[in-house]
């Protein structure tokens, strides 16, 4: 390799950082800002999805079952629907960064509960920033369920090793 084409690579690179106390970052990692939001709406189905289930009520909360911290509840309309839940994230740039090591979601827990059907909860239900998701319930009615009359619970967010 030629000497001098390294010798004036150096000077230019000198040059561009001359009276600089530190290099400049091409591009800087974004902080998750406050007001960061994404949605989540609850589903209650019977029935393998087919019949809707009005009237259940969904808790949103964070921590465990045993010591949740509840966010929002709401109750579904007809279609068996909740609102909207809107919920803090990080923000969805934190994505787009290969150095990024935050998380670039939030995850959140819905407790299903309706008259005559076992209580369903699902645990790590990942929400992204301007992004609406969606968890459905499919809730078994109590005279089915057998022996087992506690909650059903379902983690979402199951590890996989690749």
């Amino acid at each position: 390799m030629d000497k001098n084409l390294i010798d004036r690579y150096k000077a230019e690179m000198m040059s561009l950082y001359k009276g600089r106390s530190k290099p400049v970052m091409a591009q800087t990692v974004p902080v998750p800002q406050q007001g960061d939001t994404g949605k989540l709406i609850g589903v209650a189905t019977q029935i393998r999805g087919i019949y809707f289930v009005p009237n259940t009520k969904v808790t949103v909360f964070t921590g465990s079952p045993d010591n949740m911290q509840i966010i929002d509840t709401d109750f579904t309309n007809e279609n068996g629907r909740t609102k909207e839940f809107i919920l803090p994230t990080p923000a969805k740039a934190l994505s787009e960064d290969q150095n990024n090591t935050i998380q670039p979601y939030s995850l959140y827990n819905m407790m299903f509960e309706a008259d005559g059907y076992l209580t369903n909860i699902h645990l790590n239900i990942p929400v992204f920033e301007g992004v609406t998701s969606r968890q459905t319930s499919n809730l078994l009615l109590l005279e089915t369920a057998g022996v087992n009359k506690g909650p059903r619970i379902f983690d979402e967010m199951p590890n996989y090793n690749l």
